[in-house]
Order: structure tokens, then sequence, then C-alpha cells
């Protein structure tokens, strides 16, 4: 069981390294961002029903006696007013869309998820319908809501008779569900766990799996009084059945929080490097080379699944990028797309684009590394180095790790610079080896220094 909430987020963080991280949505997670719940939707169709609800009201039951009197589409519309009151987004959705998962699984009529990704200008997919399933892809965010879709009545799942037929009506989809139960490790937020379609399926691959079975994650509100005990024990009933583990928190504004520190916890382990060489002599070029080979292998192979992030810096990126994704093919390292990510400036963007792009890269990562840095010679002001510390330091504060490999002179000698200006009691991780990183012009030591250096760093890190 477990025993604290570092021990959550580290779990959390060695499965989402293993395997792809899938998200599902309740109901309840309406509740947990603010928003309406699914006893509050059902308030204005038991008015007109006159029925009197409490906590012990069938909510499904009362969909259905609605539709008995007044028919889907009326239930449909009077629901879809009721959504169109809620906020555009909440900091529960916002911070679970930063975990990157490529599927988002959803029982919520609202389109907040598919608004905000519109907004943001990402692709995504939304499937509602077993005949949709062709059309799930990789390169996109895909929203699977099994629960349907409120533009199209006859998919609503919402009342009794809708629950008994949607097993069979979207069999497809729950293949689906199923297999990525088995492959992918799921966050759960606002589910009760107390219907039949997720833990029957997990039972199951339990049962054939054993230990290779995913590990999932649950963050729920502690109970009170009289239901801790009951609370204690289902927790420990899903772990031991069903492979789920659970973070407790005091109320429901502490969940965007948590998941906030879940992200957080996981970008510890990603690498910006950062640097560029435009016109350098042909030693220079050499060591360059000989220095982002070895550091993007050694990286790679480091215990803890990092990840390297690069803006593809002149001459620097292309070493350091086509050399890790060389050694991630020759390692057969599983999700290469994770363990290194490519985000090129293009030439003919806007100085706002360019820095809109810069902000992504540094967010994205919590670990600096500096080397070389001559600067674009078309291009006036700063290197990107330097702006790329700058902002680091404007997102992360001191909560990163920041290397200047001064040795190899240029923007990374003047971040060098600028740090033992700042004080290095804001970067302790760096006070024995200042000198070193000055000085050391070996490739290897070099390499060793830094791999030493973010060993030594991660205990600075908080979530």
């Amino acid at each position: 069981m477990i025993q604290s909430e570092d021990d959550f987020f580290d779990l959390f963080e060695k499965e989402v390294s293993n395997h792809e991280l899938s998200l599902f949505l309740g109901a309840g997670s309406s509740m947990d961002a603010g928003l309406i719940s699914l006893f509050d939707l059902m308030n204005p169709l038991s008015k007109d029903l006159k029925i009197k609800m409490n906590e012990k009201t069938n909510l499904f039951n009362i969909a259905q006696f609605y539709i008995d009197k007044f028919g889907k589409q009326q239930l449909v519309s009077t629901l879809h007013d009721e959504l169109k009151k809620l906020p555009k987004s909440t900091n529960l959705i916002d911070n679970l869309l930063k975990l990157n998962s490529k599927t988002i699984w959803t029982t919520n009529y609202d389109t907040i998820i598919e608004d905000k990704f519109l907004k943001l200008g990402i692709k995504s997919n939304v499937v509602y319908k077993e005949n949709q399933i062709h059309s799930v892809e990789n390169n996109k965010i895909n929203i699977i809501k099994i629960n349907g879709q409120l533009s199209d009545a006859d998919s609503i799942v919402i009342s009794t008779t809708d629950l008994a037929e949607n097993k069979e009506r979207n069999e497809l989809l729950f293949t689906f569900l199923s297999k990525e139960l088995a492959t992918n490790s799921f966050l759960f937020i606002g589910y009760s766990f107390q219907d039949n379609v997720i833990l029957s399926t997990l039972l199951k691959l339990k049962k054939i799996m054993g230990q290779f079975a995913a590990t999932h994650f649950t963050i729920m509100k502690k109970e009170c009084d009289d239901k801790v005990q009951e609370q204690k024990m289902f927790i420990n009933y899903l772990e031991k059945n069903y492979n789920i583990q659970t973070l407790l928190v005091d109320d429901y504004p502490d969940i965007p929080r948590k998941v906030k520190q879940l992200r957080n916890h996981m970008i510890n382990k990603n690498i910006l490097l950062s640097g560029a060489l435009w016109d350098v002599s042909e030693d220079q070029q050499e060591f360059a080379y000989s220095l982002m080979k070895e550091l993007s292998s050694e990286l790679l192979d480091m215990d803890g699944y990092y990840n390297l992030h690069t803006g593809m810096g002149m001459n620097i990126g292309a070493y350091f990028a086509g050399e890790a994704f060389k050694h991630i093919q020759d390692k057969n390292i599983l999700y290469p797309e994770r363990r290194l990510a490519l985000k090129p400036f293009a030439l003919d963007t806007t100085k706002n684009e360019n820095d809109e792009l810069r902000h992504g890269l540094v967010n994205d990562c919590k670990i600096f590394i500096f080397a070389f840095g001559d600067k674009n010679p078309n291009h006036d002001g700063e290197s990107g180095v330097i702006k790329e510390y700058k902002e680091a330091l404007k997102v992360h504060k001191y909560n990163a790790i920041y290397i200047p490999i001064a040795s190899t002179g240029l923007a990374a000698e003047e971040v060098y610079d600028l740090i033992s200006k700042d004080g290095i009691n804001n970067y302790p991780y760096l006070s024995d080896y200042m000198e070193k990183l000055k000085s050391e012009k070996e490739p290897s030591n070099i390499v060793k220094m830094i791999k030493q250096i973010i060993e030594s760093g991660r205990s600075y890190l908080a979530s």
C-alpha cells in the first residue's frame, strides 16, 4: 500500500515512464473541478417530474422517467441549457491536460475538454460511438466519451435503459477500453468505481497478467467520521484486486493541486539541451560533436528514465538529437517520441512566436544543460542560450537544475557568469563543480560530472 504522497508520485512517475498514460474522468471530476455534479444536472428534471431527490436517489431512474414523459430530445435540450452555464475551463482540466495523455476517457457530457484543446490550437479527435473507433490516431489527442455526445441525442447514455444497452451497443468501444487498461497506466479522477465497467475488466486482466498487469492511480477526497474505516478498506480492496493506487486529499480543491504536482514530478526528469554553434573552427566543431555524442547516450542510459528535449540549435541540436536517436534505435528504447522531443525553431517565425516556443521548451523541463551558444549572426540581441536560461529562471525560479558547461565558452560561459553573480547558494548542487565546469575539456569527464550534478540536484527539486 502507498505509504505517502511522495511514494504515490514516485510510483506514478515510474509507471508512466514504462507505459502510456490514459486519463479517465468520471462524473465526480465535475465536482472536483468545482462544476455541477450529476446530481445537480438532474435537479431541473426532478423538479419537472415533481420528484424530491436525496443522496440515495437513482439518478438514471430520474432521467428514465423524464424521457418516458417528455422524450429524449427534450432531456438533451434541458441538459444542454444547464451545461452552457459552465465555465470554459477549470484548474483541474488545465492541469490534467498538461499530463500529455494521448487518450482521455470520460463519462461526462460537457465539451470542456475538447473546447480547451481547440482554444490551444491542438488537434483532438472525439469518439463516442463504436463506428468511430477507426478514427483514433496516435498523432492526435483522442477524447472518448463513453456516455455519448450531447449533439447526438441517440448516443447519450443517461437513463436506466441506456445503461442496460450501452455495453452491447458500443461493444468495440469497450473492447478498446479493455486493450488500453491492459497496456496503459490510467489516472482516474472523479470516478467512484461503483459500476462494473472498469473493475470487471481490471480483475480479468490481473488474473491473466499477474505481476505484469499495469498499475493504475486515482485521487480521492478523504471521508469523514464513521466512513473513514470503510474508505480505508475500499482503498485496500482496489489495490489488492485491481492494481489501483490511491492518493487521499482533504478537500476537492486539493485535487487540481495534486494533479499539478504530478505533472511537476513528471517533468523533473526532462532535460533541455540549450546550445548552438554557427561560425567556429573545425577543432571546436569536433569537440562539440564528441561531447554531444557521449552526452546524449549517457543521459538516455541513466537510471530513472530521463527524457531529452532540444530546440535544435544550429549544429549542436543536430549532433545531440542525431546521436540520441541513433542510440534509441540501437538499444531499442521504448517510447522514442517521449525519450527524445525535438522542438525546432522555424526560420521565418516572428519574435512573439519564438518567445512562445521558447517558453514551451523550458516549461516542459526541470533540468537545463547549456553548451556553446554563439548566436545567429543574422539576429540582433542575446543568443538563444541566454534567453533560455532567463526564461527557465522566470518560469521555475530555483526549483530546477541549471548546468552551464563554461568550458565550451560562448553563451554557456555567460550563463556560468550569471549564475556566479546570482549566488551559488541558489544553485547548491553546483557548489562542488564550479571550477571543473569552467576548466574541464575532456568530453567523458564533462559527461560524468553532468550526471553527478543531476543526481545530486534531484534532491533539491520540489514537486
